[in-house]
């Protein structure tokens, strides 16, 4: 399944995927402009929007906010080459592009038209399902869940590095997430598959939101 956010409706893309006969839900997303598979999210910008949004800096902030939403994500940027394009300089365009790449593990697709960027969508949905991937999915990112236990789920598989199976471990060692914010390097490798540089930057994961957390509340 591939699910667009409302806001691409007038894209083209929305359009091309219906005639492409793919299996596709328009929704409001929080995070991304297209989730595919519950596991891979993408962002599309057109090449003018790639290159203002680097400018302000918003660029960054999205794949970020794309990190804290799935396992995988991808960065689809529709129209002419962006090295080439606009009024920003070259080497700003190809050290983003480098740091999309490698500090933020977000590749960069590049696609012609909306038909392409359906066509691309798609391509990574059959992929994912020839590849027999079964990963644990991360709960849906919609609306908040009514179930206390889901909503606390829901907290932790938001940060990063923080998936399915670690989130049930925390849960059910230690119940609340007061007592997860407060575990000790010692608690956390009690948990099976942890050792002393994954505690590590668990504890450094949980320390970053645990002011978030409790100013939200």
């Amino acid at each position: 399944m591939i699910w667009a956010d409302h806001r691409e409706l007038g894209s083209g893309v929305i359009e091309a995927l219906r005639k492409r006969g793919s299996e596709h839900e328009v929704r409001t997303l929080p995070v991304a402009d297209y989730v595919v598979d519950h596991r891979v999210f993408i962002e599309r910008k057109t090449t003018p929007d790639f290159l203002g949004s680097l400018k302000t800096g918003r660029l960054f902030r999205q794949v970020a906010a794309l990190a804290r939403g799935g396992q995988k994500r991808a960065l689809i940027v529709e129209g002419l080459p962006v090295v080439f394009s606009g009024d920003v300089n070259p080497d700003a365009v190809r050290g983003a592009l480098v740091s999309l790449a490698v500090a933020w593990q977000t590749p960069v697709l590049y696609s012609e038209s909306p038909e392409e960027t359906a066509w691309l969508l798609e391509t990574i949905h059959k992929q994912l399902e020839r590849s027999g991937l079964r990963v644990p999915l991360k709960s849906w990112p919609g609306k908040k869940p009514d179930d206390p236990g889901a909503r606390k789920r829901l907290i932790l598989e938001s940060l990063p590095r923080i998936g399915p199976v670690l989130a049930g471990q925390l849960l059910k060692k230690f119940d609340s997430l007061e007592k997860i914010f407060a575990a000790s390097d010692k608690d956390l490798r009690s948990l099976k598959g942890i050792g002393k540089k994954r505690s590590e930057e668990i504890r450094e994961i949980i320390r970053e939101a645990k002011a978030v957390y409790y100013f939200a509340r």
